[in-house]
C-alpha cells in the first residue's frame, strides 16, 4: 500500500477529481498525466501545442522540485497527443525542458481525444530518487 503522506496534490481540482499529481512509491515518483489547465481545471493555451507543452513541463518541473528532483531524474515519459503532426510543431518545448541532460525513455501515442477536447497533449512521467 502506498503511504498517502507521499501523495502530492497542489491544486484543489485534484481532490475534486480524486487523483494525486504525484505519488512516491519507494525510490520512484509517479507523476500523473499533466495537461495545460489552470488551478480550477479550465484549459489554457487552447489551440497552441507549444504553449500547452511549456505549461505541462512547467508543472512537471514544479512537481519535481517539490520532491527535490529535477529533469535529470525522469527515467520514463509517456506522451499522449491528439495530433502527432502538431506534436512536432511544439517539440521545442520538450527539447528546452531536457536541454543539457540525457532525455528519458519515452513513448508517444496518438489518441482520439483527451478528457477535454481543448487539451491537445497530456504527459505523464516517472522519476527515480537516485540520491
Amino acid at each position: 500500500m502506498v503511504d498517502i503522506d507521499k501523495a502530492f496534490r497542489p491544486r484543489p481540482i485534484e481532490n475534486d477529481y480524486g487523483f494525486s499529481q504525484a505519488v512516491r512509491a519507494g525510490d520512484f515518483l509517479f507523476i500523473s498525466g499533466c495537461v495545460s489547465w489552470d488551478d480550477d481545471g479550465t484549459p489554457t493555451n487552447v489551440g497552441d501545442m507549444g504553449a500547452q507543452m511549456r505549461s505541462i513541463y512547467a508543472d512537471i518541473g514544479r512537481t519535481l522540485k517539490h520532491h527535490g528532483l529535477d529533469p535529470t531524474d525522469i527515467v520514463k515519459e509517456t506522451i499522449y497527443v491528439t495530433d502527432m503532426d502538431k506534436f512536432f510543431d511544439g517539440a521545442q518545448a520538450r527539447a528546452d525542458f531536457y536541454q543539457g541532460v540525457v532525455p528519458p525513455a519515452a513513448t508517444g501515442v496518438e489518441i482520439n481525444r483527451l478528457v477535454n477536447t481543448d487539451f491537445m497533449i497530456e504527459i505523464e512521467a516517472i522519476a527515480y530518487f537516485n540520491r
